[in-house]
């Protein structure tokens, strides 16, 4: 899972920043969330890393939900 939020994040804040599409910064700023997520997963920050995993993944779709409407509406201006 840790690789998977260290590569997710890292692809997300790349091709924002690299097609700059209105209201990138939203899918940048998620990559650059997740990111971390992955790293701490990856140093075992939280002992208990069942809890942890599931956190990290609630976190990530919150993001994803919330990021994807403020996309649509920035879409939607031009």
């Amino acid at each position: 899972m840790s690789m998977f939020f260290l590569i997710a994040g890292f692809y997300q804040s790349v091709i924002a920043i690299w097609t700059q599409l209105p209201g990138y910064g939203w899918q940048a700023a998620n990559g650059g969330i997740t990111s971390p997520l992955g790293v701490l997963l990856l140093v075992q920050w939280p002992v208990s890393g069942l809890y942890a995993i599931g956190l990290f993944v609630g976190i990530d779709l919150n993001l994803c939900g919330g990021v994807w409407p403020a996309l649509v509406r920035a879409m939607g201006d031009q």
